[in-house]
Order: structure tokens, then sequence, then C-alpha cells
């Protein structure tokens, strides 16, 4: 028997017992928790223009379907101002060098928030050899939400109440630069 075949059945079935385990119900509970908490920021930006009834925020059930989880609904938003819309839309939970995608969507672009490991700063580069992949990555204790730029060159920039401002801005087109 080869070594390399050996690692492949060996890399298989640990897979195979990490599945096993996977509980999805839990796996939505922690996503709509996480979005509760993306919703929360957003609502903490734009508090101050809600009184004035400059901006107005609707909610919005998305409907997702993910092979993992099956079909399932998600928190979104709409954000009005003026007579402009942007959307706030889930897009999915299980996404590439992330734990979720949110869109931010207007009539000027789409600027993506993922969730990622709070001391994220640059897509994560993983080696794999024909051994199998290298050190397991201990796991993360805490998530956070980030804008994130285009690959090739990803970087990350924390959401936070003056980051969502300038994003609804680039979206919606009413930036002054």
């Amino acid at each position: 028997m080869s070594k390399e075949f050996e690692n492949f059945v060996r890399g298989a079935s640990k897979v195979a017992e990490e599945q096993q385990s996977f509980d999805a119900e839990q796996e939505k509970r922690t996503w709509a928790s996480k979005l509760d908490e993306l919703h929360a920021i957003v609502e903490r930006s734009l508090d101050p223009f809600f009184l004035d009834g400059s901006i107005s925020i609707r909610p919005e059930v998305v409907r997702l379907s993910e092979p993992h989880l099956g079909s399932y609904d998600a928190k979104g938003a709409r954000i009005v101002l003026g007579n402009m819309t942007a959307q706030l839309k889930p897009i999915a939970t299980f996404v590439v060098g992330a734990r979720g995608r949110v869109d931010l969507i207007g009539p000027r672009g789409r600027v993506r928030i993922v969730l990622v490991p709070a001391d994220t700063t640059g897509f994560p580069i993983r080696a794999v050899s024909a051994t199998g992949p290298g050190p397991t990555l201990p796991p993360v204790e805490e998530w956070r939400w980030k804008f994130t730029t285009s690959p090739p060159h990803v970087r990350y920039v924390d959401v936070d109440e003056e980051s969502f401002q300038n994003a609804l801005m680039e979206v919606m087109g009413t930036s002054n630069g």
C-alpha cells in the first residue's frame, strides 16, 4: 500500500467524521445571530437619520438555499434615502475564505461584506502538499464583519458606523469624492 493512498483514505475518513458532527440547525442559528450583529451596526450607523425621516430601513426576508443547510430564510433589509434604495442582501454562510457573505447593493454598485476572523487583514493562503494539508489552524474565537476588496489583492476593512456610511455613499453614488 502506498503512503499517498493511505493519506488519501485517512483524509477522506476524517472529512466524513467532521461532516457527521455537523449540526445544520446550529449553523443556521449562528448565521442568524451574526446577521443580527451586522444589522445592529447598520442601524447604529443610520440612527441619527431615522429620527428626521431622511433615511428609512425596511426589514426584508431573503430565501437562501445552500447544499449543507437546505433552504432557509435570512434577514436582509432595504435602505431608502430619498428616491434611492440600497439592499443589504445575505448571500450565503458557506463561502470561500469566510464564514458568510452579505452584499450591499445600490444603484451605483455592490460592496461585499464578509464574516472573517477578527484579526484577518488579507486573504489566508494555506499550503497543501501531496501528503495532505499542512497543520490545522486553531479554531476561531472571534468573528468580525469586514468589507472586502476583489481578488487577487484582497484586503479587509472593519464594518463600523463610519465605514458603513462610506459604503452606502459608494453604492448610492452620492459620495463627494
